[in-house]
């Protein structure tokens, strides 16, 4: 779940819920009623891609560990930054 946000649109992140599943690489975001399911591609230690249902390009990601925080960095997208942490 988000519990900090920084970037465009900051205070309408937090609280959103990031659903990572592996196994099938997809990614689950739940905001509210609101759901986004998408597959994840392009995957490294520092870095990954989703492409959204519906969407015809991807949301690019870089990531870093923090403690037992997840820090997400959306390259595509103002410049916001995520702090996730498990639910």
């Amino acid at each position: 779940m988000i519990t900090e946000a920084t970037g465009d649109y900051a205070s309408l992140n937090v609280g959103t819920t990031y659903t990572f599943d592996k196994a099938n690489s997809t990614l689950t975001t739940k905001q509210g009623i609101m759901i986004s399911k998408g597959a994840m591609s392009s995957l490294t230690d520092s870095s990954f891609s989703v492409l959204f249902e519906g969407l015809s390009n991807p949301f690019n990601y870089t990531y870093t560990f923090e403690g037992g925080k997840l820090v997400l960095n959306l390259a595509t997208s103002g410049g916001q930054t995520f702090t996730l942490e498990r639910k």
